[in-house]
């Protein structure tokens, strides 16, 4: 009679393991034995490819927060970020946005600005506390700035008197953390800088820092638990 034995460790998908299957032929073999070999060995490569997929994750992170700059005014921010596994580097794409709103009639250049950048920034987590994570980098990007006249009407931002274009260097530094399922939470501070001069004048001379608060939400590629890999 035959008969067909497994042993090994258990099999997880999220693990390496080993399963080790061998035919006892008490009498003599036949071709049921050998295919059920067969099926057996074509188990376990399935799960071996399964588990080296699964070890190819890259976490996504949508991001929208608001915030306020002491020279700039109030800003609204827009951001994606892509993080490969076991990598801690973002590459993250943010836009964001500078108006200052004409009730504060303290700045003396009614300008807004608007900037859309590149930043490379490293994480990490904290030693036994994976649910936060904190962050810094930086990076470059285009700028475009709107200038206005200032005036006692309220509605004086109706058209722009000259709008300025250049690149634009920022700095930012700050943490993110797991709200509930894939919603999360960041907090972070900026700095930004731009300077364009023509004919010996400063177009654009933005040196300022900026705060940003909001929520995210985390999505992965080959991952059952993207936010617990967080950005």
């Amino acid at each position: 009679m035959n008969e067909l034995f497994a042993s090994g460790n258990t099999i997880d998908h999220t693990q390496e393991s080993s399963v080790h299957f061998y035919v006892e032929d008490n009498n003599n073999s036949d071709s049921s034995s050998i295919k059920n070999f067969e099926r057996f060995e074509n188990f376990q490569t399935k799960v071996d490819s399964s588990s080296s997929s699964e070890e190819k994750k890259v976490n996504f992170m949508f991001r929208m927060g608001i915030g306020s700059s002491a020279h700039l005014g109030e800003s609204t921010q827009l951001g994606v970020g892509i993080k490969p596994a076991k990598v801690p580097l973002i590459f993250s794409f943010i836009s964001e946005s500078y108006r200052k709103t004409p009730l504060k009639k303290r700045y003396s250049e009614p300008n807004d600005m608007f900037l859309n950048a590149l930043n490379l920034i490293y994480t990490t987590t904290f030693p036994n506390f994976d649910r936060v994570q904190v962050y810094a980098g930086g990076g470059a990007g285009l700028l475009k700035l709107e200038k206005y006249e200032r005036s006692d009407d309220p509605d004086w931002r109706q058209k722009p008197y000259a709008i300025e274009k250049g690149f634009l260097f920022n700095l930012q530094a700050g943490f993110h953390g797991q709200l509930f399922w894939k919603i999360g939470f960041y907090a972070e501070g900026k700095y930004l800088y731009a300077k364009k001069a023509e004919s010996n004048i400063n177009v654009i001379d933005v040196k300022s820092r900026a705060w940003m608060i909001g929520l995210s939400l985390n999505l992965g590629l080959f991952d059952s638990s993207p936010l617990k890999k967080g950005l």
